[in-house]
């Protein structure tokens, strides 16, 4: 809605159905936002942008329109985050216990700090970029989608935990380790 919120401090914004900043002023400062409901949609338009985003839902939490671009952590504890056909900006962590599900290219997941997916990161076609990337989950890509990590790449659980198809795995930065002891690749770029 119009008009203009101002949050101080690490306020916390507790919200069980749909979610939208698309007109007025919204002033995040450290604040968290954590959505818990199922079925439920996120719009948050420029120039407005989340501090954090903490998604603990049973179901499936959607980004509705508009890019998002979440300015600290994100934690996908439980349930969905679908990208729904737009590109999610993350500029501290992310954290996947539950799902993230990205979108078709161009679109894609930025992350500028570093990935830990004990969940599932689905590519769908859209590209993924971090800083290091530990995943003891799943990352799965379904096509041609280019990876890339810009420090170390750690598969280093149990059993297979990546899913390549046609992907591209870019390993850049000056010091870069991988450690993939089941996993195959399509191709790989150091």
């Amino acid at each position: 809605s119009a008009g203009s919120y101002t949050l101080t401090g690490a306020g916390a914004i507790n919200a069980s159905g749909n979610v939208a900043l698309t007109t007025g002023t919204f002033t995040e400062s450290t604040s968290a936002l954590t959505m818990t409901g199922a079925g439920t949609t996120l719009r948050v338009s420029a120039p407005n942008t989340l501090n954090s985003l903490v998604i603990n839902s049973g179901g499936t939490v959607s980004i509705l329109t508009d890019d998002l671009t979440v300015g600290g952590n994100l934690n996908v504890s439980a349930g969905t985050f679908d990208t729904n056909g737009t590109s999610l900006s993350v500029t501290g962590t992310a954290t996947v216990g539950g799902t993230l599900d990205g979108s078709t290219a161009p679109d894609s997941i930025t992350v500028t700090g570093n990935t830990t997916a004990a969940g599932t990161i689905n590519l769908n076609g859209g590209d993924f970029a971090t800083d290091v990337l530990t995943v003891s989950g799943t990352l799965a890509a379904s096509g041609t989608e280019t990876i890339t990590v810009n420090g170390n790449l750690d598969f280093s659980s149990g059993g297979n935990n990546f899913t390549q198809n046609n992907s591209l795995v870019v390993m850049q930065g000056a010091a870069t380790s991988l450690w993939a002891p089941e996993e195959s690749f399509y191709d790989i770029d150091f």
